[in-house]
């Protein structure tokens, strides 16, 4: 087997200063678009690699092959206003992203579920809230706003954390193509790993805040004395169904692992022979059957964990303030084309 290797390295720090971001809107202010403010300095360094070859089996069967691997790191080096922190809402849900100088913009923030008070002696034992006992069958945060760190015994806002980064440890992106006669291949696959998500459309459909569509996890996986290890707490009379700390603040339940690998696309090809291709006076004729987003293996539970900003505009405002974030976003669809090339 013959063929050509070509490897390059791209080693990159960028620092971007004065980073622009739209102005936060206070709660008296009307849904206009805000102005852009400048908020800090951010920076990315990282590194790509790309890795390309082509071979030949035989004189009739050749492929060819390319990769391209990239990692970066982001990191909020300083807030404009020395000590400040930047909280970002999500509707109903406050402070659910935060950033500040030493950590990734918009990591998700809020309280570290620990469990269920399952029994009254959970209830004893456990941490109060705001003072006041839990409930059975209700969500137990994690306690850690004593301190060093150390347990106080009572889940206050000091106990919210850093939950997630909407930031991936790498991509990877892999091109296959085989040629065999006049047979041709070509896969696409992207591999995505290391991102938390904030899938919070499970606030709609998990939480029982509206009347409307709701998941299976409600009617499957909500906390029973025969089912501890539910993810949801247990349906309770109200107007929510949960106690209103639960359903009313960010928390841990809302951030998911966003890995996942997808083949973009696969495409199949026939080349027709030439001896028939030349009676229609045509230079060639090929025909191919393509899919797009073919499958999808991933741990998310929502529709797709290819996010695009464009899919978490808030307020009709496009911001990366918001990366990572699923409000709801239409997923990208499964297609299969049919398609004729036509050369004359």
């Amino acid at each position: 087997m013959q063929g050509k290797w070509d490897v390059s390295v791209n080693v990159f720090r960028n620092d971007t200063k004065d980073l622009l971001v739209e102005r936060l809107r206070n709660s008296l202010e009307s849904l206009a678009t805000q102005p852009q403010e400048n908020i800090g300095t951010m920076r990315n360094t990282g590194f790509e690699i790309s890795l390309n070859h082509k071979g030949t089996i035989s004189p009739d069967f050749t492929w060819d092959m390319s990769l391209n691997f990239s990692h970066y790191k982001n990191e909020l080096l300083k807030m404009n206003n020395e000590g400040t922190v930047r909280f970002v809402s999500l509707d109903r849900l406050s402070n659910a992203l935060i950033t500040k100088a030493g950590i990734p913009i918009s990591s998700f923030y809020g309280y570290q579920i620990d469990g269920f008070y399952n029994t009254a002696d959970d209830v004893t034992r456990g941490p109060k809230i705001n003072g006041n006992p839990g409930i059975i069958g209700t969500w137990k945060y994690k306690d850690i706003s004593g301190p060093a760190g150390k347990p106080d015994g009572d889940i206050t806002t000091d106990d919210q954390t850093i939950l997630g980064n909407p930031h991936p440890d790498f991509q990877l992106g892999g091109n296959f193509g085989l040629n065999y006669k006049a047979f041709d291949l070509n896969i696409f696959l992207f591999w995505n790993y290391g991102n938390q998500i904030y899938n919070y459309t499970k606030y709609y459909t998990d939480m029982r805040v509206f009347v409307g569509g709701v998941s299976k996890r409600l009617l499957n996986d909500t906390w029973t004395p025969q089912n501890m290890n539910a993810k949801l707490p247990q349906l309770q009379p109200g107007s929510d169904g949960f106690i209103g700390f639960v359903t009313g603040n960010s928390n841990s339940y809302y951030v998911e692992d966003g890995s996942y690998l997808r083949a973009k696309t696969i495409q199949l090809g026939y080349t027709l022979p030439k001896a028939f291709v030349s009676r229609l006076t045509l230079s060639s004729i090929r025909v191919y059957l393509q899919a797009q987003n073919l499958f999808t293996i991933t741990n998310y539970s929502g529709p797709d964990p290819d996010l695009s900003l464009i899919n978490n505009d808030v307020n009709n405002i496009r911001s990366d303030t918001y990366i990572g974030v699923d409000r709801a976003g239409f997923p990208n669809p499964q297609q299969f084309l049919f398609g004729l090339n036509v050369s004359f």
